[in-house]
């Protein structure tokens, strides 16, 4: 069977994105473990997208175990988001191991700034954002996520950011 997510994107680290991918939903009518694991093993989808907002990251989580003798880890594409209650530096930085702890994984291969709005206490929006992107930069030093980006961003706000290379994801449904 050939996979549903063949074709790929390129982002501009190199690392290849699928173009089709497993979106997953608020709870409420959202996936549930076997949905996730169905489009994993018989559609052959093989990139997950999450976020800590949505409350799908443990639904996720279980089909990555359910389906790790079939499809493993590294042949799978996992994306979450970080919310914009959890921009700044150190809430980055522990928002990012709570996901991984609570989708019981080492690493995942992308990792967004959900949204371009600031919604944490701050005299200054545009410094929370910087600081929240040098906290994904500094994660990506570290191996734990292959690419970050921002989501539903304009490439004015990326080049805010400083940085030699901003992503930009913008998911259309």
């Amino acid at each position: 069977m050939s996979g549903a997510s063949e074709e790929h994107f390129v982002l501009l680290n190199d690392v290849k994105i699928p173009k089709l991918g497993l979106g997953s939903s608020y709870q409420q009518g959202g996936q549930n473990v076997n949905a996730v694991v169905f489009a994993i093993k018989e559609c052959g989808y093989r990139m997950l997208d999450t976020a800590v907002h949505y409350d799908t990251e443990k639904v996720v989580g279980h089909a990555l175990q359910a389906v790790k003798d079939i499809v493993p880890r590294e042949n799978l594409f996992l994306t979450t988001k970080l919310w914009p209650d959890d921009y700044g530096y150190e809430s980055t930085m522990k928002s990012f191991q709570e996901s991984c702890k609570i989708m019981d994984v080492k690493y995942v291969d992308l990792y967004l700034m959900h949204w371009p709005d600031v919604h944490v206490e701050s005299d200054n929006k545009r410094r929370t954002r910087a600081e929240t992107w040098q906290a994904l930069q500094d994660l990506y030093k570290q191996g734990i996520f292959y690419s970050a980006a921002l989501y539903k961003q304009s490439e004015t706000s990326s080049t805010a950011l400083g940085s030699e290379y901003v992503n930009i994801i913008n998911m259309f449904f």
